[in-house]
């Protein structure tokens, strides 16, 4: 009989802290237990499926993603991420500035190419067939200067300092509110951009009978 294929295993994180959180007792993982409705709770896999660690607790990861969300998003808030945020954004500015001079630059370089050849061809300096050869090569050059100036960034950009704060607070408003629910398919990117602040989360249980959970990562990038 053939040999059925093994079907593909689908390893990319579903939940937006999966394979994140870690049980203060063991460091081992935390893993789903049960659902109630928008209520997802989960125990550390160790004990659940070893029993080598005696951790039986469950805590609700609704909760959890809130509270990390929102302690990562109050830390891109901080002055001094903004400020480097503010860095970034001025360099990309200057970089996009640079681009279209040099592409506005080549384009009016182009042209004034094409209008020398074409009043040498009036005035009987060169022959038609050397024009010929040199209007390809310039329309081609007028061409590609036309391109790269279509693809450099408008000059509509961000500069005043308070606008560019006030733009970062509401993509960060909107980020906020909107991780818990999205989709790790299609909002690929910002799902991963935002796992990547974060290489582990240590859920500790406080005296209380609370949660405090400890975020490992890295926020500068």
């Amino acid at each position: 009989a053939p040999v059925k294929p093994k079907p593909k295993i689908d390893r990319r994180a579903r939940r937006i802290l999966s394979g994140l959180l870690k049980c203060c007792h063991c460091g081992g993982g935390l893993t789903m237990h049960d659902r109630r409705g928008v209520a997802i709770r989960i125990t550390c896999a160790t004990a659940k499926e070893s029993g080598s660690c005696h951790n039986r607790k469950r805590y609700r990861l609704d909760l959890i993603e809130r509270s990390v969300i929102d302690m990562i998003i109050s830390r891109l808030r901080e002055p001094e991420q903004v400020r480097a945020w503010l860095a970034e954004v001025q360099a990309d500015q200057r970089d996009a500035s640079k681009r279209r001079a040099r592409a506005e630059k080549a384009l009016a370089t182009a042209n004034s190419k094409l209008e020398r050849l074409q009043m040498n061809l009036i005035d009987g300096r060169i022959e038609a067939g050397f024009f010929d050869r040199q209007v390809v090569l310039i329309r081609d050059e007028i061409a590609q200067a036309r391109a790269a100036l279509d693809e450099a960034p408008s000059d509509h950009v961000v500069t005043m300092e308070s606008a560019a704060v006030r733009q970062m607070a509401d993509v960060l408003g909107e980020l906020a509110r909107d991780l818990p629910s999205l989709d790790p398919v299609k909002d690929r990117d910002i799902f991963e951009g935002f796992r990547a602040l974060i290489s582990r989360v240590i859920v500790h249980d406080r005296e209380d009978g609370r949660v405090m959970c400890e975020i490992f990562g890295d926020i500068a990038p």
